[in-house]
C-alpha cells in the first residue's frame, strides 16, 4: 500500500489493453481499411482511455479469468465483456476524431556541429574544389575522370605519369568485374583501397584546412519583406549548431532556390524578423493556390528552400512546401493538452540574448 497522501501507480499489460480494445469495439480505430496498423499517433490516447476505464479490482478479475482460460485451453479474449458505461464506444470514436496531438519544440542545439568526415579542399582554376576519399568498391568508370593529379611531393618526379598509371590500374580492375582476390595496385605495388575523387560539394564547415558537411539545423529564422506592389514575401535563414558555437553574430542569409549561399539575400534593416522555427514547431503555411497546411516543422532543404512538415496526428507523413511561394506563414504555440494559439512576433535571440 502507498503511504498516506500518496497514490500507488500500477502498469497495465499491453496484451490486456489490446483485448479490452477489441472487446469494447475500438480496436478498429487503430487500423486502416486494409486491416494494417495506422501510424496515427492518436492511438496513445485510446490506450490511455482503456487504462483509465478499468479499475484495479477489474484488472485482477480479468487477469485471473485470462489465466484460468489459458489453463483450460479455452479462448482467452474478453468477448461479451460489457462496456465501462453506456455509450462508451460512440464517445471514444468522437473523442478520437477531435484529438489534437501535442508535440514539444526541440530547442537544444547539442547535435553534432558537422559530419565526422573531413574532405580535402584544393584550389582548381581559382576556385575551391572539394574532394572526398571513396572506397574502390564504390567506384565506377565515370569516377575515374574525377581522380585528381597528385600534388608533387617527396620523390614523385612526374605526377601526371603517376596519375595515369593509377587510373589505368583501377580501370582494368573495374572492367574485370572488381575481383576481391586481385585488388588494384599502385605503381609502387601497394594495394589501393581508397582514392580521392572530385565532388560537386561546396565548402560547408571549415575544419583543419578541409571541409565537413553541416550537422542538422538547430533552427530556422523567419523574416518577411513586402514587394514594391505590397505582396508579402517570406525569407528563411538556416541556423546550425556550429554557427551558434563559433560565430559572434547570427547568420543573415536566406535560402534562395538553386542559388549558392553567396548569392542568397542578406537580411538587413528592410527585412522584418518574425520568429524562429525549431524542430516540432507548429506552423501553418498557405501556398499560391490557397492550400493551407498545418503541421509540425521537420526540416528545411537549403537547396530549394522547401519546408518539410509532418501531419499533426502522424509524424511519418511529410509534406514539402516551397517557402518562396508562401502567401501566409504562421507559427503557433501548443500546450500539452493540444490547445494552440498564434504567435504574433518573437524577439530574435543569439546565445540566449536579444539581437538584431
Amino acid at each position: 500500500p502507498a503511504p498516506e497522501g500518496e497514490v500507488s501507480v500500477f502498469a497495465r499489460p499491453g496484451s490486456l489493453t489490446s483485448k479490452l480494445r477489441r472487446a469494447w469495439g475500438i480496436e478498429r480505430l487503430k487500423k486502416g481499411p486494409d486491416g494494417k496498423r495506422l501510424t496515427d499517433d492518436r492511438h496513445h490516447a485510446l490506450d490511455a482511455l482503456v487504462v483509465a476505464a478499468i479499475s484495479n479490482s477489474q484488472l485482477q478479475r480479468l487477469t485471473r479469468a485470462h489465466q484460468e482460460a489459458e489453463r483450460l485451453g479455452l479462448s482467452r479474449d474478453f468477448r461479451g465483456l460489457p462496456e465501462p458505461w453506456a455509450g462508451f464506444r460512440e464517445q471514444a470514436e468522437t473523442m478520437h476524431k477531435g484529438i489534437f496531438v501535442s508535440r514539444a519544440e526541440v530547442h537544444r542545439a547539442r547535435g553534432k556541429a558537422h559530419d565526422a568526415t573531413i574532405k580535402q579542399v584544393r584550389e582548381v582554376d581559382g576556385e575551391d574544389v572539394v574532394f572526398e576519399r571513396k572506397a574502390i568498391e564504390k567506384l565506377t568508370l565515370r569516377d575515374l575522370a574525377l581522380i585528381p593529379v597528385p600534388v608533387p611531393y617527396g620523390k614523385v618526379a612526374d605526377p601526371m605519369k603517376l596519375h595515369a598509371e593509377l587510373v589505368a590500374s583501377l580501370q582494368a580492375w573495374i572492367e574485370a568485374g572488381k575481383p576481391k582476390d586481385r585488388l588494384p595496385q599502385s605503381p609502387k605495388g601497394d594495394i589501393i583501397r581508397k582514392v580521392r575523387v572530385e565532388t560537386s560539394d561546396k565548402v560547408a564547415v571549415d575544419v583543419r584546412g578541409g571541409t565537413a558537411d553541416r550537422g542538422d539545423m538547430a533552427r530556422v529564422d523567419v523574416f518577411q519583406k513586402p514587394t514594391p506592389k505590397g505582396v508579402r514575401k517570406y525569407f528563411v535563414v538556416p541556423v546550425y549548431p556550429h554557427q551558434i558555437a563559433e560565430e559572434a553574430q547570427p547568420p543573415g542569409r536566406a535560402v534562395r532556390q538553386n542559388k549558392i549561399e553567396m548569392d542568397w539575400p542578406t537580411m538587413d534593416a528592410t527585412y522584418e524578423f518574425l520568429w524562429s522555427v525549431y524542430p516540432m514547431s507548429l506552423i501553418e503555411l498557405t501556398d499560391l493556390n490557397g492550400v493551407v497546411s498545418l503541421g509540425y516543422y521537420r526540416s528545411l532543404d537549403r537547396g530549394d528552400g522547401r519546408l518539410s512538415i509532418s501531419e499533426v496526428s502522424d509524424s511519418q507523413k511529410l509534406h514539402r512546401i516551397a517557402s518562396v511561394s508562401l502567401t501566409n506563414f504562421k507559427k503557433m504555440l501548443v500546450d500539452r493538452l493540444g490547445n494552440w494559439t498564434e504567435v504574433a512576433r518573437e524577439v530574435r535571440t543569439w546565445r540566449g540574448k536579444a539581437c538584431t
